[in-house]
């Protein structure tokens, strides 16, 4: 059977502009203060490029529970960041992660995505288990970063 796609979001309103929010979203070296999943396995270490934010800065990391990976990011705009996740766990998997910013009247909109395609066993396991849980894991660290930022 055929990959098929899938697409994972969640957003939160933060009272902030969007250059304030970009800022810390930007910098890969200021993601363990918000990320949920450095606070999921305190086994994790990591290591953050030289260069921590903008385009070509990378987050390499390793740990028991969440396995081991790296998300580099690829461009950054004023209303948009673009990442790529590589999982290095049993077989390479590569994942798209946006993170999009729309002005609003209170603030800032903040949605977080991520995007790829699956094999069987991935649709099956992202339908029954998976994408709601990082769905919950994504909605849970915007609610971070709203803390760390307002």
């Amino acid at each position: 059977m055929a990959n098929k796609p899938f697409e994972i979001k969640a957003s939160v309103l933060i009272e902030a502009t969007p250059a304030k929010v970009h800022e810390v979203l930007n910098d890969l070296g200021r993601l363990e203060d918000w990320s949920p999943f450095s606070a999921m396995d305190k086994t994790v270490t990591s290591k953050v490029s030289e260069k921590s934010f903008g385009p070509g800065a990378t987050y390499d990391y390793v740990g028991k529970r969440i396995g081991k990976g790296r998300m580099e990011i690829i461009s950054s705009g004023p209303d948009c960041i673009r990442a790529n996740m590589t999982f290095f766990n049993k077989k390479t998997e590569v994942a798209n992660t946006e993170y999009c910013l729309e002005p609003e009247f209170e603030g800032t909109r903040v949605t977080w995505s991520m995007a790829g395609d699956r094999d069987l066993k991935g649709q099956i396991l992202g339908a029954l288990v998976f994408d709601k849980m990082m769905a919950k894991n994504f909605a849970d660290g915007l609610k971070v970063l709203k803390a760390v930022i307002e």
